[in-house]
């Protein structure tokens, strides 16, 4: 998947340019960000709690990490 036109690894830089398309403000768009990096940084407990596998986890926290 590309995000403004970043495919292999896109980050803060291009999920703004993508939220400017999109017509969020920065703003709005930051807050977003931070809220999702704040999700993400929580998997391992959520997933714990919400009874995921084990090797689901490790597996997907060796994507998002």
């Amino acid at each position: 998947m590309m995000v403004a036109g970043e495919g292999q690894n896109p980050g803060v830089k291009d999920l703004m340019k993508l939220a400017e398309h999109a017509d969020l403000s920065q703003k709005e768009a930051t807050g977003r960000i931070e809220r999702v990096q704040d999700s993400l940084s929580e998997w391992n407990a959520l997933a714990k709690e919400f009874g995921v596998m084990p090797d689901n986890v490790n597996r997907i926290a060796g994507k998002i990490n």
